[in-house]
């Protein structure tokens, strides 16, 4: 049996796996998170007295060990055995710093005498609803103790030793498990070459990578590793981390960069192996390496080199691998056959982690069709905020709109739906909820979104009074905590800025970070933007300046992608007067989100759908190129209007309108900066 809710790693193979199936079914019957192991995970330690056991964890519960010997001195050696693990894994941690002396949390860790043969799903329900947790401070530590066992390590300045009271520190500082296909991904011994994880941007995937790439270090000494990504910025950020969290989670071994471990983003220059992926493939290989001059994209350089690898060795099962392992991040910027290249280059496993789709006009969410493993919870953001956000970008509430997915696809997106039949026939009504998460189980039932009227003094007022009602009910806030991001055309932004940052210093003594200059978040200043530096990162509150009367995609994408980024609260700020027809279709549809926690939309008929599929395919390659095209403009300061005429008349009578994915938006981008950094004068005239 299996349950979105179980995770099972045992080491005796002599368990019944009629016990086994009892745990699973009384997780999936109660929808509580539950993992039973022997060891934990992320550390192979010494033997136990006895293998004939099992280890039953679950949130707000005593660890119970359920001991099937039938002897009460063994079960009472192996009571202790793993109490002195636990305390080790709290010293070596940290967790002690809070948690205190093991005297302080020993009597949470329980034996349970008991015959495997007796065990039913009855008698484990009567057994485990004895050992429920009810002091908030007992529920921390047996969550924190459930994390050291998983694997799933929290930062311990960030949980502390105090009660959350406010919603903002309970979800600072809620202590973090890996769910079961997290918890799968790391741990469980792949049975095949090639691992492919899906999931939507804010399912862990990095973090998950990471763990993984850590196991792989400390567990195979000796192997080499791989890990890479198209992004130059990507690959950078990777790099740094990995020392940082091979720190964090207290690894011993030094890492021998360019020896066992390599970073790089996924091209790299010829003659230089360790600078790419692909570099590194063709040096190893010694086979034709095609640069950026040569060829249109990577895919294409992978297309070509592969037939010359094939010949030299003769046969795909006589080409020596390179590697032990390679990772790759954000998958879905590359094609099938640079993954063919990696699959030959690695000895053991291909891990290969993506997004079922980059914006929710994104026509690749089919993608995670024949994935191992399939995330749809997102852990960044209020579930109640990602369905407002989805159904705001994607017009649900509209009755013209300008997205719809399959049923099967709803699933992939982690939707539970149901669907009633209407008067029109083969039209349906359907209801779209999400599960709670754990992150946001404490938190108090409040709007995660708010649509808010611009007044008429402009949304500076707006923005200053939600500013005094964030101060006001979260005393701990910090002015980095919020993000403020004006999706209007023009200097808009700018403008607004430069009186936000007089208005903000005045009040609190609070610093501007203008993330159009800086390109970065900056610790304790409040950070204001476009659209352009906020993918990637997360406030506990986020307000979005911005008018919803139209139909663009572009713009309803930069909708959800900026909603999204509260782990907390939204507000959107809103013109009336000129969004108010809209309005009047998406406010109803919000209060039913926040009273019910379920969307409510009906489904478009087959030629809706149609007219949906061709206008996200007419416009995805156009607006793609032609935004980034703007983007680079402005971010190099061309500003003057006849230059910008100029180029954009350019621009669009070139053929990258027939380039659309993000590996050629990526290379037009970097072309397009480098000319204009070449020919900065021309353009500086107009």
């Amino acid at each position: 049996m299996e349950s979105p809710y179980f995770f099972c790693k045992i080491e005796n193979d002599g368990i019944d796996t009629q016990v086994l199936d009892v745990f699973c079914s009384m997780a999936e019957a109660r929808e509580q998170q539950t993992y039973i192991i022997q060891k934990p995970l992320s550390e192979d330690g010494e033997e136990y007295a006895h293998d004939n056991y099992l280890v039953y964890l679950s949130p707000k519960k005593k660890i119970l060990i359920f001991d099937f010997s039938g002897d009460s001195a063994l079960a009472g050696e192996l009571q202790q055995e793993f109490v002195e693990d636990l305390i080790a894994f709290t010293k070596k941690f940290k967790y002690n710093k809070i948690m205190g002396r093991s005297s302080a949390w020993r009597d949470l860790v329980e034996v349970v005498e008991v015959d495997a043969s007796d065990l039913t799903e009855a008698l484990l329900m009567d057994i485990v609803d004895q050992y429920v947790l009810t002091d908030p401070q007992d529920i921390k530590k047996s969550d924190l103790l459930i994390s050291l066992l998983t694997g799933s390590i929290n930062d311990i300045e960030k949980v502390k030793a105090d009660i959350p009271v406010s919603n903002l520190e309970k979800v600072k500082q809620k202590i973090m498990l890996f769910d079961r296909d997290q918890t799968r991904f790391i741990y469980s011994k792949p049975d095949k070459k090639i691992i492919r994880i899906q999931g939507l941007s804010g399912t862990g995937k990095t973090e998950l990578l990471l763990h993984k790439l850590k196991e792989i270090y400390v567990k195979d000494p000796g192997e080499t590793i791989f890990f890479t990504c198209n992004s130059k910025i990507l690959a950078s950020s990777l790099r740094s981390r990995i020392p940082a969290f091979f720190n964090f989670m207290k690894v011993d071994e030094q890492i021998e960069w360019q020896k066992r471990l390599w970073c790089t983003h996924a091209w790299g220059s010829e003659g230089a192996a360790s600078s790419g992926m692909y570099a590194y493939i063709c040096s190893k290989y010694d086979v034709p390496f095609y640069n950026f001059q040569q060829v249109t994209s990577l895919e294409e350089a992978a297309r070509r080199t592969l037939p010359y690898i094939l010949k030299k060795y003769g046969d795909e099962g006589r080409v020596p691998p390179l590697l032990s392992y390679i990772l790759i991040d954000e998958s879905q910027d590359f094609g099938e056959n640079f993954f063919k290249l990696c699959e030959l280059a690695a000895a053991k496993h291909l891990y290969i982690a993506g997004d079922i789709f980059q914006s929710i006009f994104d026509t690749a969410i089919g993608q995670a069709v024949g994935s191992d493993y399939l995330l749809s919870k997102c852990y960044r953001t209020d579930p109640r905020t990602l369905m407002a956000a989805h159904a705001i970008g994607m017009g649900l509430f509209e009755q013209n709109k300008l997205q719809w997915l399959d049923d099967e696809e709803w699933t992939h997106c982690g939707y539970i739906y149901h669907k009633q039949k209407t008067q029109t026939p083969g039209i349906h009504s359907y209801s779209f909820s999400r599960k709670p998460l754990r992150r946001f189980e404490d938190v108090e039932n409040s709007d995660s979104l708010q649509i808010v009227m611009e007044s008429p003094q402009g949304a500076l007022k707006n923005i200053m009074e939600i500013l005094g009602e964030i101060v006001e009910q979260n005393p701990s806030v910090r002015p980095d905590d919020i993000g403020v991001v004006v999706l209007n055309n023009g200097k808009a932004v700018a403008l607004l800025a430069d009186r936000l940052q007089r208005e903000i210093y005045e009040r609190w003594n609070w610093q501007l970070n203008k993330a159009y200059e800086t390109k970065t978040p900056v610790a304790g200043s409040l950070f204001i933007s476009n659209k352009n530096h906020v993918k990637g990162l997360e406030f506990p509150f986020v307000i979005c300046v911005s008018d919803i009367n139209t139909t663009s995609l572009n713009l309803r994408n930069s909708l959800y992608m900026v909603l999204t980024r509260s782990f907390l609260k939204s507000y959107l700020v809103v013109n009336e007067a000129r969004n108010r027809a809209v309005l009047n279709q998406i406010c109803p549809g919000i209060e039913t989100i926040r009273q019910h926690d379920i969307i409510v939309a009906q489904e478009p008929t087959a030629e809706e759908k149609e007219r949906i599929r061709t206008r996200i395919m007419r416009n995805a390659r156009k607006l793609s190129y032609m935004d980034t095209f703007i983007e680079v403009l402005e971010e190099l300061g061309v500003v003057s209007e006849g230059a910008r005429s100029k180029l954009i008349s350019m621009a669009s009578s070139l053929q990258y309108e027939e380039l659309y994915t993000v590996q050629d938006i990526e290379e037009f981008r970097a072309g397009l900066r480098n000319f204009l950094l070449t020919n900065r004068q021309f353009v500086e005239r107009g």
